[in-house]
This record gives C-alpha cells, sequence and structure tokens, in this order.
C-alpha cells in the first residue's frame, strides 16, 4: 500500500526509457525514478546487529558474511558492531569472546569472526609467496592443528599452543622452495595479529608475565608486557647454523615479526644451553608460559584496563 506521500510523488513523476525509442521496438515498461531509489536504499541498507545475529543463529550465510565485512573494516563504527556481533553470538557456540583470526600478512589484513563453531568462516588471501590462514583461541585447552610446511616450525607451534593452552589453526603454503624465511616471518605476523586482535582493549588482564625454563641442559628466561609498545630483547645464542633444515636465525625473525604486531615487549634470555634445539624450545616453552599469565584475566580487576593511562 502507498501512504499519501507515495501516491502524491508517483502522479507526478517523470518516465525515463532504458533504450532509446527505435521504430519497431517496443519500448521497456518504464519505472518511476522515485521507486527506482526507494528500491536502491532497501537493497543498500544496512541490517542491524540483531538482524545479523538471528540470521547467523539461523543458518544465514549470507548474514555471516556480511558481520565479516564489517570486522574487515578500516572503520571504527563498522567493528564495533561486528564485535557486539561476535558477544552475541558466541555464547550460543560456547566460545570466548577472545578470539583471533587472521590471513595473509602483507596482502591486505583479512581478519574473520567466529561466529558459532560449527559456522566457523576463515578469510585468507594469495600472494607470490603463498596462502596463510592462521586462527586463535586465547582461552584454550592447549589443542593445535598446525601444518605450515615447515617441520621444525610446526613442533615449536604445537608446544607453544600447548604449554600456553591456546587453541591455534595454522594452515600454511609458502614459498619453501625458495627457503623458509617468508613463512616463518609470515606467520610470526599473523600470530602478532591474532593476539592483538583476541586482546582487544586489554581490559582485565594481568598484562605482564614472566617465566624461567629448564630443557635440559637449557635454561631460558621470558617476560612479556602487552603494553601496546612493540619491543624485543633477543639474547638467544644458539650453537650451530641449522636444527635439521631450518635455519636458527629465524628464530629472532619470527619474534621480532611477532612483537611487532601483537605491539608487546618481549625479553628472551638464554641462561644456559649448549644443545640448538633445546635451547629454541626451551625458549618457546617458556614464551608459551609467559604469555599464558599475561592474558589471563585478574578476576579482581576484570573490568579495568591495566594502566595508569586507562588505555593500552
Amino acid at each position: 500500500m502507498m501512504d499519501e506521500q507515495d501516491k502524491k510523488t508517483y502522479s507526478n513523476f517523470e518516465y525515463d526509457s532504458a533504450l532509446n525509442v527505435v521504430e519497431g521496438v517496443k519500448q521497456p515498461e518504464q519505472i518511476s525514478n522515485f521507486y527506482l531509489e526507494k528500491m536502491r536504499q532497501k537493497k543498500h541498507q544496512e541490517p542491524s546487529v540483531e538482524e545479523m545475529v538471528d540470521g547467523i543463529l539461523h543458518g544465514d550465510r549470507v548474514m555471516l558474511s556480511r558481520a565479516i565485512t564489517l570486522v574487515e573494516s578500516s572503520r571504527f563504527d563498522h567493528r564495533a558492531r561486528a564485535q557486539q556481533v561476535i558477544e552475541q553470538c558466541l555464547p550460543h557456540s560456547g566460545k570466548s569472546v577472545r578470539l583471533g583470526i587472521t590471513g595473509v600478512p602483507g596482502a591486505g589484513k583479512s581478519t574473520t569472526i567466529e561466529a558459532l563453531g560449527k559456522m566457523l568462516t576463515g578469510s585468507g588471501a594469495s600472494t607470490a609467496m603463498g596462502q596463510l590462514l592462521l586462527k586463535l583461541n586465547l582461552d584454550g585447552r592447549g589443542e593445535s592443528q598446525v601444518d605450515t610446511g615447515v617441520g621444525f616450525l610446526d613442533h615449536m607451534l604445537t608446544l607453544f599452543a600447548k604449554h600456553g593452552r591456546f587453541d591455534l589453526t595454522v594452515k600454511c603454503t609458502g614459498d619453501t622452495y625458495v627457503d623458509d624465511h617468508h613463512t616463518v616471518e609470515d606467520i610470526g605476523i599473523a600470530l602478532g595479529q591474532a593476539f592483538a586482535e583476541a586482546l582487544g582493549d586489554k581490559k582485565g588482564i594481568r598484562r605482564y608475565g614472566r617465566e624461567v625454563l629448564p630443557m635440559d641442559e637449557a635454561l631460558v628466561l621470558t617476560a612479556v608486557d602487552f603494553s601496546g609498545r612493540s619491543f624485543l630483547a633477543y639474547g638467544l645464542k644458539i650453537p650451530t647454523p641449522a636444527v635439521g633444515t631450518f635455519d636458527t636465525e629465524l628464530v629472532e625473525e619470527f619474534w621480532m615479526a611477532f612483537t611487532r604486531n601483537a605491539k608487546c615487549t618481549l625479553h628472551i634470555h638464554q641462561m644456559a644451553g649448549t644443545n640448538s634445539h633445546h635451547i629454541i624450545e626451551g625458549a618457546f616453552k617458556s614464551a608459551a608460559k609467559t604469555m599464558r599469565a599475561a592474558v589471563s584475566v585478574d578476576a579482581a580487576f576484570a573490568d579495568e584496563i591495566p594502566s595508569t593511562k586507562g588505555v593500552l
């Protein structure tokens, strides 16, 4: 039914033809510019948070896609709406809100949301150096699925997830036919981005963590501050240039990429050790336990940001 304003507009509109008049060709049916504009407005009208949540919970992939588009946006208001969708959807899947998912670094950061466990949608992208998808749950059980194409890195990330009790999924197809550098660095970037995304405004977290961890003859100290400032103090003295086929200088590249994107200060210091594998493994295990402590929520200050500035 048309309201009075619609009727008034309809009675006075001018016709526009989609085609020029050609003799012997029937004119197409003509449409009111007024109604054409109304249809355009309706088509591009953004669904409300409630409509997106309802659609996602009922298996509407279009609504899930709209929510993902919001969280991928660089606009603050879009990301704020996406966070509302996440918070309203995740209780239905028994998942934590503290999730970070990221795509290929360097190819346009692609961040996706986990609205429901059974409807996980990851968004990766392709570059000349391959494809990467990483998913992180800070409040996990230490479960992992890691396939980077670099065996030693798979081992390190699996134990990082286990000892940090992070749920971690990493799938990567990189240019390892050249060397492992790009893959290792890109995964460090992606893991850092995922931590930053999952921590959000860092409200309630302990912020700091430290661990001195023995690995046979090796002893490694790590300390972290999720301060919003990026800094790496790297003090590993790995005696061999490789562990198997893995270039040991890539350990520093990994943690440098991580700290720059997680926006944290990280100290890694070797106090003892002569076996390269033990030193590196001790560093990853120690870092995992350090970060587990730092990202855990302090119940006494759950609604506070751990900074006198009020922002991290």
